[in-house]
């Protein structure tokens, strides 16, 4: 059997060159889920060619990242598609590195520079203080990239404002039912998480909390997105339909709070991921009707079926639009959000797992649900 070294440029190439295949085929596959799958095989199968799977032909779009690694371990399961290590201190440490570093390389010359501008004024702050590890630094650099105040709503939008915005950690943290933060998150292994005593706590406290109608505060980005992922695991397994709902009302009010302190590029970036289609209005536009942003009317009320109030149903469209404000965008959007964690729950299938069994049952015994 052939085996081979692959680097992250050859695999950048080859992995374009599956997806331009697809196209062909009438498929569509996402370069990001790709990527992490061929880059999990390497891993975990070293020297081994990645051409030995049909990574077109196995590929269906309809399914999550996790429903695929499954079905290529059946299509191959003489190759290694899970990590059968236990995970300790210094790996954790090191996948946390690796996984922000991933996010930096993404970063043109411009926002690398300023990072580096942010990364010494931090550095300076620590010298008067106690020193925090580099991983730590990194990350709370990268979350005061994006951290503005919230928007007004001006006329005229900041000239500063970036067209494409980055989606850096802290945004796949703030709104986790995004594509990429699915596919970030992968790159983690289950299993190896649950080893994590305090990851696992802290996503049973998150699950007890929002059961009890309040969403989990904004932490670490990093340990708010994997609590995030064990924290559906654990709710999928709870069934009971009432636990659902609390669990995805709670986590898309903590979606739309961040999207309340996030600006307008973070949040047009979102409402494309997650397929709405909403427009901003144009200077003329917004002094005509006197609302800044518009959603397509069948996105509207599709999302408004939802959401209480009288005056969400008294609108009229126009051209096919409904004008709406940016608080209400954002509260559609989280709507949005409940709708897909919702139906992720519906179709998770049992697990076998003995510690998230036991999570499960501290749940039922301690939560009395009204």
């Amino acid at each position: 059997m052939t085996k081979t070294k692959i680097d992250d440029d050859v695999l950048e190439t080859y992995v374009k060159s599956l997806i331009k295949s697809a196209e062909y085929c009438g498929k569509y596959i996402n370069y990001i889920e790709l990527r992490s799958l061929i880059k999990r095989f390497v891993d975990l199968n070293p020297g081994l060619d990645p051409r030995v799977v049909d990574w077109v032909g196995v590929w269906d779009d309809r399914l999550t990242y996790t429903e695929l690694l499954e079905t290529f371990q059946r299509n191959y399961p003489m190759y290694r598609w899970y990590s059968e290590k236990p995970i300790d201190e210094e790996a954790f440490e090191k996948a946390k590195e690796d996984a922000l570093w991933e996010m930096i390389r993404g970063l043109d010359d411009e926002e690398l520079e300023k990072l580096a501008q942010l990364i010494e004024k931090q550095l300076e702050l620590q010298k008067e203080q106690k020193m925090e590890p580099a991983v730590q630094v990194i990350s709370q650099v990268t979350s005061r990239m994006t951290n503005t105040t919230p928007p007004t709503q001006q006329t005229q939008r900041p000239v500063t404002e970036p067209k494409e915005p980055k989606i850096t950690l802290r945004t796949l943290a703030g709104v986790p039912v995004l594509l990429e933060a699915r596919a970030f998150a992968s790159a983690f292994d289950t299993a190896e998480l649950l080893e994590k005593k305090d990851l696992t706590e802290k996503a049973k406290k998150r699950v007890m909390t929002a059961i009890r109608g309040f969403p989990w505060p904004f932490g670490d980005p990093l340990e708010d997105l994997l609590t995030f992922g064990l924290g559906m695991l654990i709710v999928s397994q709870i069934r009971d339909r009432r636990v659902w709902e609390r669990w995805a009302e709670a986590e898309a009010k903590r979606i739309e709070a961040f999207l309340n302190l996030s600006d307008n590029g973070i949040l047009e970036a979102v409402w494309k991921d997650l397929i709405i289609r909403a427009e901003r209005c144009g200077p003329e536009e917004e002094k005509r009707t006197g609302f800044p942003f518009k959603i397509h009317v069948t996105d509207y009320f599709r999302l408004v079926k939802g959401i209480e109030g009288a005056e969400w149903r008294r609108r009229t469209a126009s051209r096919g639009w409904v004008y709406v404000t940016r608080g209400e965008l954002v509260r559609l959007i989280s709507e949005e959000a409940k709708l897909r964690i919702l139906r992720k729950l519906e179709t998770a299938p049992r697990v076998q797992i003995k510690l998230v069994q036991k999570i499960v049952e501290d749940i039922k015994q301690t939560l009395t649900l009204t």
